[in-house]
């Protein structure tokens, strides 16, 4: 997204602030996303004001969730704003790392449960959903 250098401009885009928002637009939106994290207002109000860099890779994921944005876009510019893991079919609501923790035995039978629920909510096309 051009334009969005800086961690606030990523952060200010995603939660839908234009270059036009007033401060009070912009006040409300920090209170909002800090309390979405859990985290106070003064610590999201430095990413605005040019104190902070980044935040934690933890808190750049739950703004990232909260928001609907790529997590990678948030923390660096790196990728497309809202493309939020094409090849990842969890989307934000599992990572890589949490699915590589899942036994095997267990991750075959979600993936059989996934392609059964895809068969069933799309009858007469099973061989697309690999069943």
């Amino acid at each position: 997204m051009a334009g969005a250098s800086t961690y606030w401009d990523r952060l200010a885009a995603a939660m839908g602030l234009t270059v036009s928002a007033t401060d009070e637009q912009r006040r409300e939106a920090v209170a909002r996303l800090a309390r979405k994290l859990g985290v106070s207002y003064q610590a999201v109000d430095k990413y605005r004001r040019g104190t902070s860099g980044t935040m934690s890779a933890e808190n750049n994921l739950k703004a990232a969730r909260h928001l609907q944005v790529n997590p990678d876009w948030l923390a660096s510019g790196d990728g497309d704003m809202r493309d939020v893991g094409r090849a990842w079919p969890f989307g934000l609501d599992l990572t890589p790392q949490q699915w590589a923790m899942v036994p095997e035995d267990t991750r075959r039978h979600m993936v059989d449960l996934a392609l059964a629920a895809l068969a069933r909510s799309h009858p007469g096309k099973p061989r697309e959903f690999g069943t």
